[in-house]
């Protein structure tokens, strides 16, 4: 069921509860996650130094990983595609 799901869903659904979090961020989830992107029209592949579900939250991630703001808040958030992170303003100029 999973699978069919797009990479936003996923995302909601490892944020929802421990148990998706558990089940959905394990190495075996791998292929949900693959078949997820591929559901999405025009997305380039995973890049190889990065897991699917990583680059899943690179791309349809709202919220910032370095301090974790969300919503509103995050509405400065912007991706560093080089280091692999989505972080705000604050966490950009610290870093």
């Amino acid at each position: 069921i999973c699978s069919h799901l797009q990479p936003s869903d996923l995302l909601h659904l490892v944020q929802s509860s421990k148990i998706f979090a558990i089940f959905l961020l394990a190495k075996s989830s791998a292929s949900i996650w693959r078949y997820a992107r591929l559901s999405v029209q025009d997305l380039p592949s995973c890049p190889a130094d990065i897991t699917e579900q990583q680059y899943a939250c690179l791309l349809f991630g709202h919220y910032c990983q370095g301090c974790g703001k969300t919503g509103s808040r995050a509405s400065a958030i912007s991706l560093a595609w080089q280091i692999r992170r989505r972080w705000c303003e604050s966490c950009r100029s610290h870093a």
